[in-house]
């Protein structure tokens, strides 16, 4: 053993005791924020003025819709039959210290067509590329994230064509509805490139007439809870000094107080954003409930298309609590799509093997890894003999 807990115990006891205070100060204020959700339920012109702005803006404030604030919306009966499609990705980084420059993006696939007793269909569809870009560099693991995420939902969208006009149908995937490739380390042009292609993929999605969704969970998102609390300051006219006594509090625990297959009311990212998204409790009826806790919703996000569509709404709704029901609370999709996706050290080491013996074939000398990649693999395997 590497890492001596007899030395962080001190420190352990310390976290334990900041995480317990921090608990406790968010128990006492959950009341209270609940009261305010309630109190400004139906101010829904209010709100969306104050979220849109300049310090609801700054303040990365949700914006309401036209549901109340406090509504808790039962889980409609899913649409029967439906298809519901999902994808999810892994990948592999470069290693400038490793045997060559590659990556590996791994897409997990799935179709399920429910209610009607068809046995589902799995793929995996892997992709490995040279990863130096035409400056000589190598990329970076933002950039392969990036391609990942695009990779994801054109699967994605092959599947929702390949399956168009069999009834209502639901395109999963386990992220934000947005492509994360902002990053310092991925080229503008590249960029643009990816937003284009992502883009792309979601209308095709579209135009095959399914519901698109992302499912996160434990968001760290505070949208709600911002705005409330600029709405309790602005009526009592108050300036603040200090810590918000909600802060700390994300949307997901204002909405712990769902009921099993009760979702929020539908809100936006901001004014400009065409993502939308509700909070789902997703724990099955009778699944088992612990003393003293509360709900863990999921963040579901939605194209606007999609979230003011009243059918599509419910089909989403409908469907994913279904899929959670069958899955101890997540989508069944989703995970098998993950269970395919994901890369093993001992394929990884196979797929180098298979690397080499084709650099070996086209008459290269075999490579090697720098001094510091070889070492570490020797002290860090699972069969060196400790002194």
């Amino acid at each position: 053993m590497t890492l001596e807990l007899n030395k962080v115990s001190r420190q352990i006891e310390e976290l334990g005791g900041i995480l317990a205070s921090n608990a406790q100060r968010r128990s006492r204020a959950l009341p209270a924020l609940r009261e305010l959700r309630r109190l400004f339920s139906s101010d829904l012109e209010r709100l969306q003025a104050l979220a849109s702005s300049p310090v609801g803006r700054q303040a990365k404030c949700a914006l309401p819709t036209h549901e109340p604030l406090d509504a808790a919306i039962p889980a409609p009966e899913p649409p029967c039959p439906a298809t519901i499609v999902a994808a999810d990705g892994s990948q592999v980084a470069p290693n400038p210290h490793g045997w060559a420059p590659y990556y590996v993006i791994n897409v997990g696939s799935m179709i399920y067509r429910h209610g009607t007793g068809q046995m589902p269909e799995a793929a995996a569809e892997p992709n490995v590329a040279y990863a130096v870009d035409e400056a000589g560099d190598l990329i970076s693991s933002e950039q392969v994230d990036a391609r990942r995420d695009v990779a994801e939902i054109q699967k994605l969208a092959d599947l929702a064509e390949s399956q168009s006009g069999n009834g209502p149908a639901l395109a999963l995937l386990d992220s934000t509805l947005g492509l994360r490739a902002w990053g310092g380390s991925i080229p503008q042009a590249e960029q643009a490139m990816l937003q284009r292609r992502y883009t792309t993929q979601q209308q095709r999605i579209r135009s095959t007439g399914a519901a698109l969704a992302g499912v996160i969970s434990r968001s760290r998102r505070s949208g709600v809870v911002n705005l409330l609390d600029l709405a309790q300051m602005e009526e009592s006219k108050a300036s603040r000094r200090g810590q918000s006594p909600f802060s700390g509090i994300t949307d997901q625990m204002l909405w712990g107080d769902l009921r099993p297959g009760e979702r929020s009311a539908l809100l936006s990212e901001d004014g400009t954003s065409p993502v939308f998204f509700f909070y789902l409790n997703t724990q099955p009826p009778d699944g088992p409930v612990l003393p003293h806790s509360e709900a863990e919703p999921a963040r579901i996000e939605l194209p606007e298309w999609a979230a003011l569509n009243p059918g599509k709404l419910g089909w989403v709704h409908a469907l994913i609590y279904d899929q959670c029901c069958i899955n101890n609370g997540y989508p069944y999709v989703l995970s098998r799509a993950d269970e395919l996706a994901i890369i093993r050290t001992e394929e990884r080491e196979a797929l180098e093997m298979m690397l080499l013996q084709a650099m070996s074939r086209q008459g290269m000398p075999l490579p090697r890894l720098s001094y510091k990649e070889a070492q570490k693999r020797i002290t860090r395997s699972p069969s060196r003999r400790r002194m």
